[in-house]
């Protein structure tokens, strides 16, 4: 809003930001950890204190309990909680909520998720050098072609590779069009090269080739998302200290899904704050 204001439009306002962090040389608006995401994960358990962090062992069902949640895990053991933070793709905390509440389950079944799968196609840098401008491309549904989108890595992030290797990353299927996660991974990789050669003319044989598949992994913010939110926002209400986070729900980037789960936290140490001073 703040842009629009100053600038007239968001598309003036971005791009008078852009023009701004050209002439200060604050550099690519793209940050990731040296060490991979992993990291992240790593330093959070390490900072953990009088937390019993479990591994290795899933829930499979969750149920009410006078003030509070008995969770049942696979391993056979039971968890009693005052409050409960489910972080899971909306499609599994559908299945785990379906004895507590069928009309919850029924909402997050409705959310859809694309698959999509991954090539990394590693090339010798003075090959990949004469086409690798930017930092890559998002191709839209219009151009007909199953690549979704092409990063160059070493532009996008540093230290990800030596610096006469070069890393392409080739996000293969969308929404609707999953089936091509079926294919083998040499077929995959080819089809890579090909959308490769016809966008970018590059043509020369890549070193080292990996493939991911993501199935159901991309939540899909279809027409009247933000309603289907309010309605599943409208059941949680019926159970109090039960919390839903993640990409599902309010946005798909991190830091959407760092301030979600943030306000969770806030919410359940909030009821537990009022629980203790006898306000109900």
């Amino acid at each position: 809003r703040e842009l629009e204001l100053r600038h007239g439009s968001l598309i003036r306002g971005a791009l008078a930001q852009r023009r701004s962090r050209a002439r200060s040389g604050s550099g690519s608006t793209f940050l990731t950890l040296r060490g991979g995401m992993g990291t992240l994960i790593e330093e959070l358990v390490r900072r953990l204190h009088q937390v019993d962090v479990r591994l290795g062992d899933a829930a499979s069902a969750l149920s009410e309990r006078r003030g509070g949640y008995r969770i049942t895990l696979t391993s056979g053991h039971d968890l009693d909680a005052d409050a409960v933070i489910i972080a899971t793709p909306a499609y599994v905390t559908a299945r785990l909520l379906e004895p507590l509440d069928r009309e919850l389950t029924r909402l997050l079944e409705g959310i859809p998720y694309a698959s999509t799968a991954t090539v990394t196609l590693v090339y010798r840098a003075c090959d990949v050098a004469p086409v690798a401008r930017g930092r890559g491309v998002v191709v839209p549904v219009a151009e007909g072609r199953e690549v979704t989108a092409v990063t160059w890595v070493a532009n996008k992030f540093e230290g990800r590779a030596p610096p006469d290797l070069a890393p392409v990353r080739v996000f293969l299927g969308r929404y609707g069009r999953e089936g091509i996660l079926e294919l083998p991974d040499d077929r995959l990789v080819e089809l890579a090269r090909e959308e490769l050669r016809g966008l970018f003319g590059l043509r020369a044989e890549p070193l080292h080739a990996i493939v991911h598949r993501q199935a159901r992994s991309i939540p899909q913010y279809l027409i009247g998302h933000l309603d289907r939110i309010k309605e599943i926002e409208a059941r949680l209400a019926v159970h109090p200290g039960l919390f839903l986070i993640g990409a599902a729900y309010r946005g798909v980037g991190l830091p959407d899904c760092i301030a979600g789960a943030e306000r969770a936290a806030r919410s359940a140490l909030s009821a537990f704050q009022l629980e203790a001073s006898g306000i109900s």
